[in-house]
């Protein structure tokens, strides 16, 4: 992992790494986190039996219209610290979520069409599927999470097509910036390198004012992991800007028509920077 994005990851969470990841169903979120996991957290624990326990509670996944995850899952169950060099600590875990139904996968109903019910950790009942894909969004999110990642897809892989997926994107994306925490778009294709791909990033940027990043989550590299670390870090908000006023616009009146302009200026200014990726 990049050592600059890790100090800046350590940082601005300080030193805990929780990433809720969010998103239709069939979206490529299990994959994500096992290929996360992967590449950015097994390498890291020494541990034997701890590495064991951690790779036995590795999401699984597959292709198809059937529902994987029916249920909220910490990957893994308990925050596992990783050294990633002698002064860089960092706990890290995961949270895997029942996604947003597409109404054309298969899973989340019983073979009489009645809602399908799940369990959650928030409830000692079992609920709907569709209760927990929203809920689940906003617990994990706002309680569980310093980071979040909506995963979605242009539908060049697997059986659902772009539309499907749009639908339950901009529900989830607007669900998410209500929450107020800094989350970055993980674009799920086969071609990400393409200029259609492209195109469909950039629209979705400026569409949701958020960062989207392109990646074939079944090759997910640790370049891409650095890159989406680095995006989502760049969602943070700015808390405070320190500005080197010159001292003799200081010792001028507040009524001085040169200090009330150069107020302006700074207000005008300091306006636009409310993310890191403004500055």
């Amino acid at each position: 992992m990049s050592t600059n994005i890790i100090r800046d990851v350590i940082f601005r969470t300080n030193g805990e790494m929780f990433v809720g990841v969010v998103g239709p169903v069939r979206s490529g979120k299990s994959m994500f986190i096992r290929k996360f996991m992967e590449l950015k957290v097994l390498p890291y624990i020494k541990d034997n039996d701890l590495r064991n326990k951690v790779i036995d509670e590795l999401p699984q996944s597959a292709e198809g219209r059937v529902i994987m995850t029916v249920e909220p899952k910490f990957v893994p169950s308990n925050a596992v610290t990783i050294n990633v060099e002698d002064d860089l600590v960092l706990n890290v875990r995961l949270v895997d979520c029942v996604g947003y139904i597409i109404p054309s996968a298969k899973g989340y109903t019983n073979e009489d069409q009645s809602p399908r019910l799940v369990r959650t950790p928030w409830f000692n009942e079992n609920i709907p599927f569709y209760d927990a894909a929203t809920l689940g969004t906003k617990k994990v999110i706002e309680n569980h999470s310093n980071i979040g990642i909506v995963m979605t897809s242009d539908g060049t892989f697997g059986e659902f097509s772009r539309h499907e997926y749009e639908e339950c994107e901009e529900k989830i994306i607007d669900e998410v910036k209500m929450l107020n925490k800094p989350f970055v778009i993980v674009l799920n294709t086969a071609f990400p390198n393409s200029e259609e791909t492209k195109k469909l990033a950039n629209y979705l940027e400026e569409k949701y004012d958020v960062a989207v990043v392109t990646v074939n989550v079944k090759e997910l590299n640790e370049h891409d992991v650095d890159l989406i670390l680095k995006k989502a870090l760049s969602e943070f908000d700015i808390n405070e800007l320190n500005i080197k006023i010159p001292s003799w616009i200081q010792a001028l009146r507040n009524d001085n028509p040169y200090k009330r302009e150069f107020t302006e200026i700074i207000d005008s200014i300091t306006g636009e920077y409310r993310k890191f990726k403004h500055l």
